[in-house]
């Protein structure tokens, strides 16, 4: 059987653990709201919160979804959520901070505003705008400029995906 599952930090391709998927089973990058992203004792972590958090889907085996349970320290360290994804219509699994993590590193200090894993703050609009593009299938004729001081978001549900 075959499961879709969300990654944000370590485990997206060009990271730390990237290898771990390869890429294989890549369906698209993508949003997730209603989640907020905190640097962790080396990777990241995401709680439900106000903000947006981008994402990486992939199609994987039962084999190797096992094995990300592992990686993840699940379910002492990290706990595996299911969210539904408005754009495709279907479920997808997502790891989120366990207690320990919570408790020890979400604080505002920690906090990723901008809710991409590894960007620094310059080149934050060259990766939103890659993945818009990716996404949508379109070319961007301006750059994007990215700033700390969005406007606050509040959504009622989690959503996944860049379209309403």
């Amino acid at each position: 059987m075959m499961d879709k599952v969300a990654v944000y930090g370590t485990l997206k391709r060009g990271e730390s653990r990237g290898n771990v998927l390869n890429g294989d089973g890549l369906i698209e990058p993508s949003l997730i709201t209603g989640f907020e992203m905190y640097n962790g004792p080396g990777y990241p972590f995401i709680t439900e919160g106000d903000g947006v958090v981008a994402i990486e889907i992939f199609k994987v085996p039962d084999a190797t979804m096992k094995e990300l349970e592992g990686i993840e320290g699940y379910p002492h360290l990290f706990n595996k959520v299911r969210v539904y994804d408005y754009t495709e219509r279907h479920h997808i699994w997502v790891f989120t901070g366990g207690d320990r993590l919570v408790g020890e590193f979400a604080c505002r200090d920690r906090l990723i505003g901008n809710g991409i894993w590894g960007m620094t703050t310059r080149s934050v609009g060259d990766e939103i705008r890659r993945m818009m593009e990716e996404l949508y299938d379109i070319e961007l004729a301006m750059p994007l400029v990215f700033s700390d001081d969005l406007p606050e978001y509040h959504e009622a549900e989690t959503r996944v995906g860049g379209r309403r």
